[in-house]
């Protein structure tokens, strides 16, 4: 935090510059693709206590109208007729802003993400709620357990997974393979954003946003062995619920899932 205002009275108070600055002296340049992605979560860190002060902790209000809408989507189904709490995993949580909406919901959270400075943002926030500091998939002596969550949810991190299939398909193996259950694929700010992050820092953010093609195309060719998957699109998953004009278009307001069944 001192750091983070040290360099924003440098910039006169120019947060892009100062993250900018911040990131540079970060920069890893021949390491690895996920250090290059801790970096940059790092550096956001780092300046996020200044948007909170500003915002004293509020998020706009689309910003929470869309995280309703993709809270909404994680109640895998039964839900209702499970014995104990439904599992959640938030993959790529940052510092835990879906949290309150999914505890609200009833859901047992559990947050993973690369930075351990969004980790550490999360757990001054969130105290109740369960971080881990790691990547995904899992190792097999991780916390983050495989075929114990009944959703997934990756809200604002798939852009930062390599090969969006491959990740896709090995976050299957996570949920409950008795039952199978959700993963819902989300970003408050949609997918124009994400292919302009693609374009303007290539090194972190390397995919844009599939396709309702993609992943039926996915689901019919690569996860079939293994899962029968079913593509839920924004209107399907929101059917019973009125969505504002402006978050009808995957452009502005990204929403998917897939419903696993392992086969």
């Amino acid at each position: 935090m001192r750091e983070a205002q040290k360099l924003l009275k440098k910039h006169n108070g120019n947060l892009d510059s100062a993250s900018e600055e911040y990131f540079g002296k970060r920069q890893i340049q021949d390491g690895d693709h996920y250090d290059r992605v801790s970096a940059a979560w790092d550096t956001v860190a780092i300046f996020l206590p200044v948007d909170y002060k500003k915002s004293k902790g509020k998020v706009e209000a689309y910003v929470d109208r869309r995280l309703d809408l993709i809270s909404s989507c994680c109640l895998p189904s039964g839900a209702d007729k499970q014995d104990s709490k439904p599992r959640l995993l938030d993959v790529g949580c940052g510092d835990g802003a879906i949290f309150p909406k999914i505890s609200n919901l009833g859901l047992d959270y559990h947050g993973v993400d690369i930075s351990p400075e969004m980790i550490r943002l999360g757990r001054q926030r969130f105290p109740n709620a369960k971080f881990q500091v790691g990547s995904f998939p899992p190792s097999s002596d991780d916390e983050v357990a495989q075929d114990c969550y009944d959703t997934l949810v990756f809200n604002g991190s798939l852009q930062f997974f390599p090969d969006t299939a491959g990740i896709l398909g090995q976050a299957m193996a996570c949920l409950r393979q008795s039952r199978g259950g959700r993963i819902v694929l989300s970003h408050v700010e949609g997918s124009k954003f994400v292919q302009h992050e693609c374009r303007t820092n290539p090194s972190v953010a390397v995919r844009n946003m599939p396709t309702e093609a993609q992943l039926r195309e996915w689901a019919a060719a690569r996860w079939n062995a293994k899962y029968a998957v079913k593509v839920r699109t924004k209107e399907d998953l929101l059917l019973d619920q009125s969505i504002d004009e402006q978050d009808r278009a995957n452009e502005d307001f990204y929403l998917m899932a897939l419903d696993v069944v392992p086969n």
